[in-house]
């Protein structure tokens, strides 16, 4: 019964986990302009639980904790890329401001670009914005094909 207990526990805690992620990943406009004035319960609270349930279906607490301590110990010295590189940085991006993209390409140095996308999706811009993120690369590719 406990076990039971706890492993549930684990799950709602993962669901939560997903739902504030989620909310970060978005920007108050989108939400704004998705849900507007609808009631809550239905509305966004509704679309944060599905959220919330598909993730748990997808991962367990133990892979969710081994993912982040992963994400967590993750180094990355720009200086020491080598290759030519294009970041793409999300203009309302609410996790990974424009400023730390920028300061990214000037550590990589002189063989980086940065491009920038303008989107109320956010953070989730890369995976809802493909026709703009398809140019960058396209761009990017042709430009290194070319070289």
């Amino acid at each position: 019964m406990e076990l039971e207990r706890s492993l549930q526990d684990r799950r709602s805690a993962l669901a939560r986990a997903r739902q504030l992620a989620v909310l970060g990943y978005r920007t108050p406009a989108e939400l704004e302009c998705r849900f507007g004035e609808s009631d809550p319960s239905s509305g966004v609270l509704r679309w944060l639980a599905v959220h919330g349930e598909r993730f748990v279906s997808r991962f367990s607490a133990a892979s969710f904790l081994c993912l982040t301590r992963s994400l967590d110990h993750h180094q990355c010295e720009p200086a020491a890329i080598r290759a030519r590189t294009m970041v793409v940085a999300i203009d309302e991006d609410l996790l990974v401001p424009v400023s730390l993209a920028r300061d990214f390409v000037s550590g990589i140095g002189s063989h980086a670009r940065l491009a920038r996308v303008s989107s109320a999706y956010g953070h989730d811009a890369f995976i809802k914005e493909e026709s703009a993120i398809a140019a960058i690369l396209e761009a990017s590719l042709a430009t290194e094909i070319d070289a």
